[in-house]
């Protein structure tokens, strides 16, 4: 019967344990500054999606593109992702990264007369 019992209660252990989590590690750009990258990167897509109808001829292009934004807020692309899945892995801290992407997009306004994009700041 003790048997049974510390079979049971181990079994009971592992059951609880689940699945171990991939740690990650720690994120590298402090929130505020990763904020702004996420901004234009946000920008990035945006334009990208409205201007280029076909992906598979300009993945090149939207990389080179990735690069420059990354190279305005001198960071390596390495570190942007590492930062992502980091602050990705705590909701609440990335609904405040979110917020303050949206705010920040929201003080853009863009006036789109024929081709020429012009960009005012509040």
């Amino acid at each position: 019967m003790r048997y049974f019992a510390i079979i049971f209660l181990m079994m009971a252990v592992f059951a609880c344990a689940g699945p171990k989590k991939e740690l990650l590690p720690p994120a590298t750009i402090e929130q505020d500054k990763f904020a702004d990258v996420l901004v234009d990167v946000r920008l990035l897509e945006g334009a990208y999606t409205v201007r280029y109808q076909r992906v598979d001829s300009t993945v090149g292009l939207l990389d080179h593109f990735y690069d420059q934004v990354f190279t305005k807020h001198n960071i390596k692309k390495e570190d942007f992702e590492t930062s992502y899945k980091a602050y990705s892995i705590d909701a609440k801290v990335m609904q405040v990264i979110e917020d303050t992407v949206l705010a920040r997009l929201e003080r853009i306004k863009i006036d789109l007369p024929g081709d020429s994009v012009k960009v005012y700041k509040n």
